[in-house]
């Protein structure tokens, strides 16, 4: 039985080494199952210690109490296993996040700003929003879970306006695209990006910079994209 339950472990360390990007929770259920293999170890010594000090087997009643609560060590280190295997799941579920959304416009000219104060932005044109991490209504994303995340922003300007917008992690400022296109240039084209590493529950806006127009119209050139580069 003590060698079936070295293959058992043994198992278990491989399935373990494959779990690339654990959270929290992982990290503890690992924790516990470290913690039953110990005590398992443990009681396997002392039943070899009892059958040397008694090679006559006087010892069954004892080793037969260790064998026991190593079996029961064993169903939980099993059940251990598959919670890890379920959060394991989960937490691949919860990884798939990306989003891409322009301004709402037509084929009229439309002008958002200038208005005294930053401006919130809503990119109501929507791409695609795999995990439903950007709201449509707020015009804000919430990261789903801790990770790096890459955001683009870009912006496009018209019969020289002064532009800008930037992004916000949190109400504070991150990065900014501004433009401010001679007379001679009817258009104008600007963008920036950015890695951000997020807790789960950070919120990114974008906002238009006081003083400043956008631009709009149906090519939907003025536009906010992120994704999920990997958890943490």
């Amino acid at each position: 039985m003590l060698i079936t339950t070295v293959i058992m472990l043994n198992i278990w360390a491989t399935a373990a080494d494959d779990l690339l990007s654990p959270n929290i929770n992982i990290i503890e259920q690992l924790g516990k199952i470290q913690i039953m293999e110990t005590r398992m170890e443990s009681m396997e010594k002392e039943i070899e210690r009892l059958k040397a000090k008694n090679p006559d087997c006087r010892c069954q009643k004892d080793t037969g109490v260790y064998e026991h609560d190593i079996m029961t060590s064993q169903q939980k280190v099993y059940a251990a296993e598959d919670n890890v295997e379920e959060l394991r799941s989960k937490n691949e579920e919860r990884v798939k996040v990306a989003f891409s959304a322009s301004l709402l416009s037509s084929h009229n000219i439309k002008y958002i700003g200038p208005y005294a104060e930053d401006t919130m932005i809503v990119y109501g044109k929507i791409f695609t929003n795999i995990g439903n991490a950007y709201n449509t209504t707020t015009g804000i994303f919430s990261a789903p879970v801790k990770g790096v995340y890459f955001f683009n922003l870009v912006l496009f300007t018209h019969d020289a306006l002064s532009a800008g917008v930037k992004l916000l992690k949190n109400d504070d400022h991150v990065v900014g695209v501004t433009d401010n296109p001679p007379t001679e240039d009817k258009e104008d084209t600007a963008s920036n990006s950015v890695s951000l590493l997020l807790e789960e529950g950070d919120q990114i806006s974008v906002k238009l910079i006081a003083h400043r127009r956008i631009y709009t119209d149906g090519f939907r050139r003025n536009t906010f994209s992120g994704h999920l580069l990997f958890t943490m």
